[in-house]
């Protein structure tokens, strides 16, 4: 499958290339294809959300992950069908592989769909499951710095800034009255001053971290694209 400057620049659960072309075509996967989560600002920065929720369907996934109306976003759907943007065929297709998989998990026979027993949520045995799941999903896409393998007399700390702890930012962004604050605070975001910033990336070295300045525009654009949708 040919890659274009435009795939490279579109994300994964909008690009047909990907999803109809390679996923689909090339690999032959015929389960049941779901967006990433559509509130994040990779999705949102693409493009108007009422465009993008069916561009998701019509581009080939089949579930849509993540609403921050459900209504609204029936609407956007229901519009993209009224539009032509998802066709009757696509549209069938998808809720083949949607009622298809409901049924292999007998989801439409079982009356208990709530486990009884929720002391079980979040039990040791689920959190070995997920660091195990964690450990063999990390796949390396490309090392230009060349930092891999790790060089014991080179790189002498590492920072790890945690993502899934009970504080995080995704916490915040959970929430929906929390949604709006994180909002305002990301656009008020800005870079420091030159020197400042420099005295910041110079202490960092001395401490022995490897330091890569941040561009904080991407981040910025995206969140004034998407703030008219989640505000």
């Amino acid at each position: 499958n040919n890659v274009t400057d435009e795939d490279r620049l579109t994300p994964g659960s909008l690009s047909k290339n990907l999803l109809t072309g390679l996923l689909r075509g090339e690999l032959g996967f015929n389960g049941l294809i779901m967006t990433d989560a559509t509130l994040m600002t990779g999705f949102g920065a693409h493009g108007r959300r009422e465009d993008l929720v069916p561009m998701s369907i019509a581009n080939g996934n089949d579930m849509f992950l993540f609403t921050k109306s459900a209504l609204e976003d029936y609407n956007f759907m229901l519009n993209g069908y009224k539009k032509g943007i998802i066709t009757d065929e696509r549209l069938n297709d998808a809720l083949d592989r949607i009622l298809g998989l409901k049924a292999h998990q007998k989801l439409n026979t079982n009356d208990n769909l709530v486990p009884g027993e929720v002391d079980k949520i979040g039990a040791s045995e689920h959190k070995a499951w997920a660091r195990k799941i964690a450990d063999e999903g990390i796949t390396l896409v490309q090392d230009n710095q060349g930092l891999l393998p790790l060089n014991k007399n080179k790189i002498k700390k590492i920072g790890i800034i945690p993502l899934g702890w009970d504080n995080d930012l995704f916490s915040l962004i959970a929430s929906s009255k929390s949604l709006p604050l994180v909002v305002r605070l990301a656009l008020k975001c800005k870079k420091p001053a030159p020197k400042k910033y420099q005295k910041f990336m110079e202490k960092m070295s001395r401490e022995g971290f490897i330091f890569e300045e941040i561009d904080h525009t991407d981040l910025l654009l995206g969140m004034k694209q998407i703030s008219q949708s989640i505000e």
